[in-house]
Order: structure tokens, then sequence, then C-alpha cells
């Protein structure tokens, strides 16, 4: 028996938040705080108070890899010792499945994933 994690990287993914307090007429006791869009750093992917990094588009790769490629190599998370197979998937945006697809920002559609040659690590 196995664990098999698989994924998709390359595709730009909200990582991090910038928030401020609200004040003022927007203050509230439910909403205390929002995104502050003021904050820009286009040389370290903030765009909006929000920065950007590598993921599947919808979950940063630092949380979809965690599990892959350290708990659950743990006696804590794998106490049986079973062998951890991690796949990632490098979206081709060159070629799409559709011609006539085309990209939304509420609707994502379905890309042709290739493998990568080898596995991403952090330095």
């Amino acid at each position: 028996m196995s664990i098999h994690c698989i994924y998709g990287v390359g595709r730009e993914t909200e990582e991090t938040y910038y928030y401020k307090k609200n004040e003022g007429e927007i203050e509230s006791k439910d909403i205390p705080f929002s995104i502050d869009t003021s904050i820009n750093d286009p040389k370290n992917s903030v765009y909006g108070g929000i920065k950007f990094g590598d993921g599947d588009s919808t979950v940063p790769l630092v949380s979809l890899g965690y599990m892959c490629r350290g708990a659950w190599k743990t006696p804590e998370f794998n106490p049986s010792n079973m062998k951890v197979i991690t796949r990632e998937y490098v979206e081709r945006s060159d070629e799409r499945q559709n011609k006539n697809e085309e990209r939304s920002d509420t609707i994502i559609a379905p890309r042709r994933l290739v493998p990568r040659s080898t596995p991403r690590t952090k330095a």
C-alpha cells in the first residue's frame, strides 16, 4: 500500500493577504479587518494587498505539498511507514484542450498538465 499525492503547479495563486483595521463608517464588530488594497509591490508579486506565488490557481504550493513532502513521511502521520509517491504536474499554457476556451476569473477550465521532470524542493 502507498500514499499517492498528485497536484498541479505553475499557475499564479493567491498566497498571502495584507490586512488593515476597518475604521470609521465601515468599522464593524463582525468585520474588523479588510484587505489593504493600497499595498502594491510588483517586484515581490504583491498586487492590491494580495501576494501571489506558485500553485494550482486555487491553493498555494506550500499548502499543496506540505503533507506530501513532510508530514506523511513522519511516524506521527504515517505510523505504518507507507511509501509516499508525490507527483507535481506543471501547466502547459501553450496547449489548450479546446481552442475556444477562454480564461475567466470565476471559472477555471481544466488544463492539460504534464509531469514535472524533477520534484520541486525548497533550498
